[in-house]
């Protein structure tokens, strides 16, 4: 009994789309109101509705080729000391010129990272910072988060230069800090122009 339904639910399938896809496409009408107004429909307007002719539509398949970006990632980074390309993009340093990065956007910005941070004589801490990028990193700042919220700021450097480490010194027994609680994750580093 069951086979029964599945054939006869079968062939209404198949009779039902192949009716839908035998169908020819609806006609449009156009027609002109007396405001000069055009009017597109499926069917007569009124008696003034012709028949509209449009355009053939055309569909094709394909796919369009992405065209990868040449970047400077394999001729030694980007290269912001030697200026902007005459197209305004960067110069890579091995001197590839066909990346496509934006110099202005490229070499506005530095970014800095904590390398190392160990004991120095009896009462400093030195920490290193390194600029990771090919960009001067102006007015570094290096801050000591203690508990409690409060931050100290420790002196450094006015400038670290592209890809260059800097040294900052941190007092602890000026305040009362255990070096040995002190971990990398207490320390914040900016400056003015990083990301």
């Amino acid at each position: 009994m069951k086979k029964n339904y599945y054939i006869a639910f079968l062939l209404l399938t198949y009779l039902f789309s192949s009716t839908l896809l035998s169908a020819s496409p609806s006609e449009i009408y156009k027609e002109t109101s007396e405001s000069g107004q055009v009017i597109y429909t499926s069917k007569p307007y009124s008696n003034n509705s012709v028949k509209a002719k449009l355009p053939e539509i055309i569909r094709k398949t394909g796919s369009v080729k992405s065209k990868e970006l040449a970047t400077c990632v394999n001729h030694g980074g980007v290269n912001c000391q030697a200026g902007e390309d005459t197209d305004g993009s960067v110069i890579c340093f091995d001197g590839f010129k066909d990346a496509s990065s934006r110099y202005r956007f490229s070499c506005s910005k530095a970014k800095l990272s904590i390398v190392t941070y160990e004991p120095k004589e009896d009462r400093y801490i030195s920490i290193i910072v390194r600029n990771t990028l090919s960009v001067d990193a102006k007015e570094p700042y290096l801050y000591y988060r203690k508990k409690r919220g409060a931050q100290v700021k420790i002196t450094g450097p006015n400038i670290i230069p592209a890809f260059a480490a800097e040294e900052f010194k941190f007092n602890h027994k000026e305040l009362n800090i255990d070096p040995n609680t002190i971990k990398k994750s207490d320390f914040m580093v900016n400056c003015r122009n990083c990301n």
